[in-house]
């Protein structure tokens, strides 16, 4: 009896003690990551608490089809192929010993994307400029003008012409993208200048360009195309190259008030050739463009001027009232000097010439007016507001403004630079 007892306690005895369990790791961090290009090992930064991994290669590196080298914890598992596309992100699971996981987004980039909101990034010759971080909106027109059909013409009014984007860098290699927006899409002619001087044209909303050899930091103007709306949408730069500010200049504003003959019209698709840009930059202006392909005179324009600070103002403007509406010369002076008075109610003591219409080929249009009755109008506003006391006011007369023309309206790229210099003979003569 004794016996069996002993015997059924020491069998609860070793069925009640279990063998102890062996603790599993549940260690599963990315220890390094790296590719191959070139047989060089590119070593990527490893955030932990983003779960992000950065690699950063050398400009137009072929991202497609690279090697790649995991470390991960001890008796830790990854799942991503040796061979993989880094031209889009990826993403490594990482299995701890004991089955949990992480996962961790790979960016691997051949090129650093600016941020559209860094105000190094200027926006030049333009009133109004909203940014996010996926574009930069440049609108020469506020919501007033936009919203006017005598102004915003077929949208012509949301193109860019004259517009400058600018930026200082030591990136020997910089791609810039522009996106098609609502509005006008003739043709596209990007001009670039790199410190100040010339450098090259575009014909597509995407490119690349190459710093000059031999220099360091250098200062990037871009002017987008005369008749195409567009938004910048992106600027990238070498993977360790920097952005700084700008040197800090201070120039008069200009701004030019008109139709297409002032937007450009005549000269391809280069708002860089038209007579306000040409003008604006062998003086040294900061020149607005409110030149707006088929559009008839609005007083509406003028509040584009409200609360600036304008040191020259042009206005050429009427060609469309008179030829394709056959507005009566009363109609047109009674619109010209409403015009005229809205600019002097914000910018009352700002030389403010007054161009009247420029040589035309084309005939007397069917409703009789005459286009020097339309000259006469301008003549006559300028005379009475002289005499009135207004000493700032100045008639530049079309008659004598006598260019080549693309058309039969619009001057061709030899007769906006023979304008350019014209005006600049007058504004030199009449008014500095």
């Amino acid at each position: 009896m004794k016996f069996h007892l002993y015997l059924i306690l020491c069998f609860f005895l070793f069925s009640s003690c279990k063998s102890p369990e062996i603790a599993l790791s549940r260690d599963s961090k990315l220890i390094k990551f790296s590719v191959s290009y070139n047989a060089i090992e590119y070593v990527g930064i490893v955030n932990d608490s983003a779960k992000v991994v950065t690699v950063a290669l050398p400009w137009n590196t072929y991202r497609a089809d690279m090697k790649c080298h995991v470390e991960v914890s001890p008796k830790a598992s990854y799942v991503l192929s040796d061979s993989v596309d880094f031209s889009k992100p990826q993403t490594i699971t990482i299995t701890a010993q004991n089955k949990t996981s992480l996962q961790y987004k790979i960016f691997v980039s051949n090129s650093q994307i600016l941020n559209l909101l860094d105000e190094r990034i200027e926006v030049r010759n333009c009133l109004h400029v909203l940014r996010d971080t996926s574009k930069i909106e440049m609108l020469r027109f506020n919501e007033l003008n936009l919203a006017e059909p005598r102004i915003n013409y077929m949208q012509n009014g949301q193109t860019q012409t004259g517009v400058l984007i600018k930026f200082t860098t030591n990136s020997n290699f910089i791609k810039v993208k522009f996106t098609e927006t609502k509005g006008a899409r003739w043709g596209t002619d990007y001009g670039v200048w790199v410190d100040g001087i010339w450098f090259n044209s575009y014909a597509n909303h995407s490119f690349t360009m190459q710093k000059p050899v031999g220099k360091d930091f250098v200062t990037w103007e871009i002017t987008p195309s005369l008749m195409n709306a567009v938004d910048l949408t992106s600027i990238e730069i070498e993977n360790g190259s920097q952005l700084i500010k700008n040197q800090v200049i201070t120039q008069p504003q200009y701004f030019a008030i008109g139709n297409s003959i002032t937007q450009g019209v005549g000269q391809g698709n280069a708002g860089y050739k038209s007579y306000p840009f040409l003008f604006g930059k062998k003086m040294g202006y900061e020149t607005y463009n409110l030149g707006v392909g088929g559009s008839k005179v609005s007083w509406k324009v003028a509040t584009e001027l409200e609360n600036r600070k304008a040191d020259l103002i042009t206005v050429l403007w009427g060609y469309n009232d008179w030829y394709f509406v056959g507005e009566t010369a009363a109609t047109y002076r009674s619109t010209l000097l409403a015009l005229i008075n809205k600019i002097r109610e914000y910018q009352p003591n700002t030389a403010l010439v007054c161009i009247s219409l420029i040589g035309t080929e084309n005939p007397t249009p069917t409703s009789g007016v005459k286009i020097e009755e339309y000259r006469t109008v301008v003549e006559q506003l300028v005379a009475e507001r002289k005499a009135a006391g207004d000493k700032n006011i100045f008639l530049l007369d079309g008659s004598t403004v006598k260019v080549e023309l693309m058309d039969k309206v619009h001057p061709s790229v030899k007769g906006a630079a023979d304008m350019a210099i014209i005006l600049e003979d007058f504004v030199k003569k009449t008014i500095q």
